[in-house]
């Protein structure tokens, strides 16, 4: 019997799972065509055909159309689809209330009519051809208005699977539907992985939990995992065409004459071979090379130097000038830049690179037209239309343009469509409107046996209910069982173990009342001090989350409802009154991009940092100390010099580096690297995997820990006490174990206090390395998204943790210091 579980690798985890309220094409990567589906769709030759509809019929003036819908279809949860679903789903996404993101378009449509309970009529207001087009896209997918609600966390729909769970920072898992009224998937479940660390998402596929990872995001690998025989490695095209965008808004860029010279000095095919390592292909207009109405327009401008200063020339520039470039943070965008800079200087123009941050760019770029030439990726279907929006961010605006794209809209006959699309793709290039650099393909990565797989453009998901396993090696499934810890009951019990500790303490005297409450005082004062800065800090970072969210097509009245959805459009003032009020109740708000209270996705990645940093700081500690011993013991011997070494050696090495290190030596010696299932927090102690990130980050601080314990007790050495019990005939060793110890080791609890909330912020990038789904590989996730709901509640946290940590060990160092105790 063959495989039927697919694991599924994806470089970002999806904000949500409602594929008709979110830009991004992760969502759609997950659920398009799994979880939803739509009237119709586009087929593997780009095609419309009917999917939900069974056909269709258009009038003459093509304003109405007639679908005749399917009428055995039901959604996952046994409710049946019918027009007037259809009709909700469409109505829905155009409400001008709606975050659809192609609530603009759909705002051609008249009105919905339902004549019989399978008939669905629209009509529009005026004719456009694009019509169907819009409909296949994953905005208009059908939804039930009995769950439209929760879609975002909890989506049903008519596809072949059903949405089974949804494990945080680590995995969504669907189950295929025994009741779906198609023909039914050879894969019967479905998990995806969320993995954006280059090197991990090579150990995932070198250690065999991974089966299909449609971006893989290291090129650099790909060639050597193409040799080997249990992989197949293959570049899929995608709507992704990378171009070196000019403002146009400026004066100095409506001079065609100069756009023609930068295009004409650039070299595309060195673009292709320094990204994408060869793999990708040159274009010649803002147009896919896989779509039927492609034009090859690649030869207009040949990399030409002597040309290109000549048309600078003509342009009014004999001297040549100096521009500038704002980047995205993303590899081919800082690639590409260098390689503009270094062409551009051949023909007298200087470019100065900026590195933005991804809202920056978002904010200052595409919001504020504040550049004079960037470099991005457009990946949205159909975008040539981008050349014809009013206030779009690189300002292009051509009449003829204009008036093709209006006959276009209104043209049905597909051969004068075919001539139209060229027309358009021609003055685009003609007029050098940007630089057409390449496509950015989609470099896939699958199980040698892995087959079906096809990828429909332009739609940006891969058709998963195709696939299938050629092999016969049995059945492999992986249902992965959620954590079982209660934080809740945890909570309470820790807080009982406090308040138990607390009265020992007062009984015995350990401390005075009085230096309980000023430590008390502090570290209420310091809190609510760090809750402002924290606030302050991140609400006056660039850029709008809800247009980050919403992505680059969003239009105004989507963005207006998602910021007053999430109270964006409050005065910052009140958003903190708010915050903090709620956050003293252990509510720190709902999580913009995954829809979920923030505390319980901390509470559910915590399952994993937890035992991370508390496993890391018992080694830490525990090394640190004997290891400082042993640096102390053998003083002025030969060991002490090999010791020292050590230290630093392990100083010098990040807890990152190391865990890079260990991740080699892990896929070379065929160390267990992965968790074979995703246990309680304590039964993550049982995996031999988990113990490499923990030595990872204990490392370095056990060595500083180590190297500070030492120096105070060789300190301690040359105190009148300690000379004194030498003179009474103690050996050297004899005094550093019953005197020097106890009076090093108050010193030793500041800096154990510090190293816990420096390893839970050095598991960031460790957790990341070794793909685990903790707190660290969270807050990542929430800065990819903006999140400003859950960047504050984590950071808050680690703040909460280092000001905890330190009035603990003030407290301790009251207790077994008698000096304090005293007024």
């Amino acid at each position: 019997m063959a495989k039927d579980t697919l694991n599924i690798a994806l470089q970002m985890e999806p904000p949500a799972l409602d594929v008709t309220s979110g830009a991004a094409t992760i969502i759609d990567d997950v659920s398009y065509g799994t979880l939803f589906e739509g009237l119709v769709r586009l087929s593997a030759n780009g095609q419309i055909e009917g999917w939900l509809a069974k056909n269709w019929t258009v009038s003459p003036d093509g304003k109405v159309y007639l679908f005749n819908l399917k009428d055995k279809v039901t959604f996952s949860d046994g409710r049946a689809f019918n027009a007037a679903t259809a009709a909700y789903s469409l109505n829905r996404a155009r409400d001008i209330h709606s975050g659809n993101v192609q609530q603009e378009a759909l705002s051609i449509i008249d009105r919905i009519e339902t004549p019989s309970p399978f008939q669905l009529r629209i009509i529009l207001k005026k004719a456009d051809s694009f019509f169907l087009t819009l409909l296949s896209l994953p905005d208009c997918a059908m939804v039930s208005p009995f769950s439209a609600k929760n879609l975002a966390i909890s989506p049903v729909g008519t596809g072949a699977f059903r949405f089974q769970e949804w494990q945080h920072g680590k995995r969504i898992q669907l189950i295929a539907r025994s009741d779906y009224w198609g023909k039914k998937s050879a894969i019967k479940t479905l998990n995806f992985f969320f993995i954006s660390d280059a090197l991990a998402a090579y150990a995932a596929l070198k250690t065999g939990q991974i089966d299909f990872f449609p971006d893989f995001p290291a090129a650099e690998n790909l060639q050597e995992l193409g040799h080997d025989p249990r992989f197949k490695v293959q570049s899929f095209p995608s709507e992704g065409e990378v171009i070196l965008a000019f403002n146009q808004n400026l004066p100095i860029f409506q001079n065609s004459l100069l756009r023609q010279a930068i295009s004409i000095a650039i070299n595309r095919p060195a673009f292709v071979d320094a990204v994408l390592y060869g793999y990708g292909r040159v274009i010649g207009s803002h147009f896919p090379p896989q779509n039927p109405d492609y034009l090859d327009l690649t030869t207009i401008y040949p990399d030409d130097p002597i040309k290109a200063k000549a048309l600078l020339k003509q342009a009014g520039y004999p001297d040549g000038l100096t521009l500038t470039l704002d980047l995205p943070p993303s590899r081919y965008a800082t690639i590409s830049g260098q390689l503009v800079v270094d062409q551009l200087e051949k023909i007298g123009i200087h470019v100065t690179l900026h590195s933005l941050e991804w809202t920056t760019w978002l904010d200052r770029v595409y919001k504020k037209h504040d550049f004079q030439m960037t470099v991005i990726n457009h990946a949205e279907p159909f975008d040539y239309r981008i050349y014809d929006k009013e206030g779009y961010y690189f300002g292009y605006h051509n009449a003829q343009f204009h008036q093709i794209l209006t006959r276009l809209d209104q043209e049905n006959d597909p051969f004068q469509r075919h001539q139209k699309l060229q027309s358009l793709q021609k003055i685009l290039t003609l007029d050098a409107a940007n630089v057409f650099l390449f496509q950015y393909p989609h470099l896939v990565v699958s199980k040698a046996d892995l087959a079906g797989l096809w990828r429909g453009s332009p739609t940006q998901a891969f058709d998963l209910t195709t696939a299938y396993f050629t092999d016969s090696q049995g059945t492999h499934n992986s249902h992965l069982s959620p954590s079982s810890v209660s934080w809740h009951f945890g909570g309470w019990l820790s807080a009982a173990l406090g308040l138990i500790l607390l009265i020992v303490a007062f009984r015995y005297q350990l401390f005075s009342i009085s230096g309980f409450l000023k430590k008390s005082g502090q570290f209420l004062l310091a809190s609510w001090i760090a809750s402002l800065v924290i606030f302050m800090a991140i609400s006056v970072l660039p850029g709008d989350p809800a247009e980050y969210m919403m992505g680059l097509q969003a239009s105004p009245r989507a963005l207006a409802a998602l910021q007053t959805e999430f109270g964006l459009d409050k005065p910052a003032y009140i958003r903190y009154i708010n915050w903090l009020t709620h956050s003293l109740h252990g509510d720190f708000g709902s999580s913009f991009s995954y829809h979920l209270p923030a505390s319980d996705l901390i509470a559910e990645a915590l399952n994993i940092s937890l035992p991370l940093v508390l496993a890391s700081f018992c080694l830490a500690a525990t090394a640190g100390f004997f290891f400082g011993l042993a640096i102390a013991f053998f003083r002025f011997r030969p060991l002490q010099i090999f010791l020292l070494t050590l230290t630093r050696l392990g100083l010098s090495l990040p807890a990152f580096w190391i865990a890079v290190l260990l991740l080699y030596a892990g896929l070379h010696y065929h160390w267990p690297l992965t968790l074979e299932n995703t246990p309680s927090s304590f039964g993550l102690l049982t995996q031999p995997a988990f113990y490499w990130p923990v030595i990872a980050l204990a490392l370095p601080q056990a060595t500083w820990l180590a190297r500070a314990f030492s120096q105070q007790l060789q300190g301690i050495e040359q105190e009148d006490f300690i000379m004194a019990a030498r003179a009474r005939g103690l050996s050297r060793s004899q005094t550093l174990l019953r005197h020097a110890l106890r009076h090093a080791l108050p010193a030793l609890l500041p800096l154990l206090a510090l190293s816990l909330p420096a390893l839970l912020t050095g598991s960031i990038i460790v957790e990341n390395i070794f793909y685990l789904s903790g707190l660290g590989r969270l807050l990542l996730q929430a800065i990819a998204a903006r999140d400003l709901v859950l960047i504050q509640a984590i950071a808050l946290l680690v703040a909460m943790v280092t000001l905890f940590a330190r009035f603990i060990s003030d407290l301790l160092h009251l207790a077994i210091d008698p000096r304090l105790k005293q007024p």
